[in-house]
């Protein structure tokens, strides 16, 4: 029975994942309002912040535009759970990020590695 029931919750993981990447490679050709969403940070890991988008229920590892990847960088302390936004040119001060504090996101449906996957980066 446990094999059956991990499968299952395998399958069902699977599904939603892909129909939300249906959902939102649906939007991003209409540049729709729906893209662009508050988010809220669960936690700071090394990696980076973690963020939940309200709206649709959606978690996942906050990343930066890789168009700005030269101007904006990303710098995470787990240890005292707090992130900084850094501008890499020096035009203004880090943003400090803790848990709980709200974020603009931009929701993207891309293929990463073969894998259907929603992305969700910073909008400043």
């Amino acid at each position: 029975m446990n094999r059956k029931n991990r499968m299952a919750q395998l399958c069902q993981q699977a599904s939603v994942q892909f129909n939300t990447y249906l959902y939102f490679k649906s939007l991003q050709g209409n540049r729709s309002k729906e893209c662009c969403q508050s988010a809220s940070v669960l936690r700071i890991a090394q990696g980076g912040p973690y963020v939940m988008v309200k709206k649709f229920g959606i978690e996942g590892l906050l990343t930066i535009d890789p168009a700005m990847k030269d101007k904006i960088a990303i710098e995470a302390s787990s240890e005292r759970e707090e992130a900084r936004i850094v501008f890499l040119d020096g035009s203004k001060e880090p943003q400090p990020l803790k848990v709980f504090d709200n974020v603009s996101v931009e929701i993207r449906a891309e293929m990463v590695e073969y894998r259907r996957t929603v992305q969700l980066i910073l909008r400043l």
